[in-house]
């Protein structure tokens, strides 16, 4: 029997998400991902195909329906990015602010929140996030990604907001998260061998 994955209405990175979820889940067979636009569509099938699935879509009336094969006598590469189970350094991400790069203040706040939901998908350890500059309020008790912050936190993810920023917005009696640090103890772990580290 074929498994099917309703993602219509989830919005990104969800339809990667579920995929992933049910491809580890089912042991050999064909999963059917149902989307409604074409970058779910082409996020799903480059997923699939990045992991060692193959992968076709078909249009239907309520968008695509992407089918992929999973056999169990086939060594699959793994996913080369975020989602590889193959990958073992540690990462740590020093993000310098509360919206995703630049551009539409509302289309930052909405891939931020898009971006760390991401995050605690990764089967990469990742060591620490470290948050400078107006990132800080990502830590606030009033944050909308203070669950997915907790889900990271209980997963070993170090969560650290700087001391000097929180001063600086005057908002260090609302931080709610994780614990504050300095600069020179973002620069060790920015620094330490053996650590990946990524800029946003």
């Amino acid at each position: 029997m074929q498994k099917v994955v309703d993602a219509r209405g989830l919005s990104c990175p969800m339809p990667v998400v579920a995929t992933k979820k049910a491809l580890e889940a089912l042991k050999e067979g064909e999963l059917e991902v149902l989307v409604d636009n074409e970058v779910a569509r082409d996020n799903v099938i480059r997923y699939a195909s990045s992991s060692g699935y193959k992968a076709k879509s078909e249009r239907k009336s309520a968008g695509y329906a992407v089918s992929i094969t999973k056999k169990m006598n086939v060594t699959t590469n793994g996913a080369q990015g975020l989602f590889a189970q193959n990958q073992k350094k540690p990462v740590v991400f020093l993000i310098k602010s509360k919206l995703f790069g630049d551009g539409d203040p509302e289309l930052g706040r909405i891939l931020m929140r898009s971006f760390l939901f991401t995050l605690q998908e990764s089967d990469n350890p990742i060591k620490a996030i470290i948050f400078m500059n107006s990132a800080v309020h990502l830590t606030l008790a009033d944050s909308e990604v203070l669950g997915t912050l907790s889900n990271l936190e209980k997963s070993g993810t170090e969560i650290l907001s700087c001391g000097t920023c929180l001063d600086f917005y005057g908002i260090k009696d609302r931080l709610a998260i994780g614990s504050i640090t300095n600069m020179y103890t973002a620069v060790d772990h920015l620094t330490r061998q053996g650590v990946k580290t990524i800029t946003i």
